[in-house]
């Protein structure tokens, strides 16, 4: 078990997001990965954030857990 924060941004000249596909993630959808050592791991999406970036509460998106970090 382990925690991930999935980021993306608005393209300032088209204001889209730079992931289309992170737009449509909702609470409950899984989502998989690879880890740096290529193996597959899963996601299950609790969240789904949107903040100015003059706003972004950087100190609780990467904050600490309690849960190890994932390898």
């Amino acid at each position: 078990m382990g925690v991930s924060v999935i980021e993306g941004h608005v393209d300032s000249y088209q204001g889209r997001p730079s992931s289309s596909s992170l737009g449509a993630l909702r609470p409950g959808d899984s989502i998989d990965v690879s880890s740096p050592t290529g193996s597959p791991l899963s996601f299950r999406v609790t969240g789904v954030r949107q903040y100015a970036k003059s706003r972004f509460p950087a100190g609780t998106i990467y904050g600490t857990t309690g849960f190890p970090p994932c390898a």
